[in-house]
């Protein structure tokens, strides 16, 4: 190993480390390390590892946390991310009866953790039956974006719940929804299964606006378009949640 090698795995051996599973594109991934962590990820579909910003694992979960914990010679992570599958808790499956259809591994994911006993933190959609859970919304971080299509600026409306296990979580502020909605201002969202047509989406699905511009969709997320895949963004979370779990983490510790 060289002597620049020693050097930066020494300084990265200081940084808190972070396994982010079900990471997706990278949403955690990028705000944990904006941070100042490192991250790892792992997710059943290969295709993430060509837009996550780290080192990628691609497998089952089990089977990516079973081969770090085993492993005598890696680093055990300071803290675990985990963003199991939604499907079966979103409004639109759930409203259509087709939620038994997709998995929860929520359940799963929290028996493993807690045999494990590391710090983790499991992130998901707002009908997802999360213990003591923190909800984060886009408007707590000022999550904003122009949207020429509609001539509006719109505010992120983005709920997100986070159950928290080894240090306490607090959202950074109150969910400003209502306030803006009150104020008359625009309520954007990124995820499939809505409306890009601002008329539509208010008269007729009363709700649900997704502008149809990627960059704009990307802004209001805070990240950079070409990082991520429509899909992608629809499954990321605002790296500025992840950033904010991190840093409880660390002022946990």
């Amino acid at each position: 190993m060289t002597a620049y090698a020693e050097e930066l795995r020494s300084r990265l051996d200081v940084l808190p480390y972070v396994v982010d599973v079900f990471c997706g594109d990278g949403g955690a991934g990028h705000g944990y390390l904006a941070g100042g962590a490192t991250v790892f990820g792992i997710d059943l579909n290969r295709n993430h590892g060509k837009r996550y910003p780290g080192p990628f694992w691609p497998g089952d979960w089990r089977a990516g946390l079973d081969r770090i914990r085993s492993n005598p010679y890696l680093r055990q992570p300071d803290l675990v991310h985990l963003s199991p599958p939604c499907q079966r808790f979103t409004h639109g499956n759930v409203a259509n009866g087709q939620a038994e259809r997709h998995p929860d591994l929520i359940g799963p994911v929290r028996d493993y953790m807690l045999e494990w006993g590391v710090p983790f933190v499991i992130e998901n959609v707002e009908r997802a039956p999360l213990n003591d859970a923190v909800m984060f919304c886009g408007t707590m971080f000022g999550l904003e974006a122009d949207d020429p299509a509609s001539g509006h600026r719109l505010v992120l409306k983005r709920h997100r719940l986070f159950e928290a296990h080894g240090f306490t979580l607090t959202p950074p502020g109150p969910c400003r929804c209502l306030e803006h909605r009150r104020a008359g201002r625009v309520i954007g969202g990124v995820y499939g299964g809505a409306r890009s047509d601002l008329t539509e989406a208010r008269t007729i699905r009363r709700g649900g606006y997704v502008p149809a511009d990627k960059a704009v969709r990307a802004a209001l997320l805070g990240v950079d378009p070409d990082g991520f895949t429509l899909g992608g963004l629809s499954e990321a979370i605002p790296p500025a949640y992840a950033t904010r779990v991190l840093r409880c983490f660390l002022e946990s510790r």
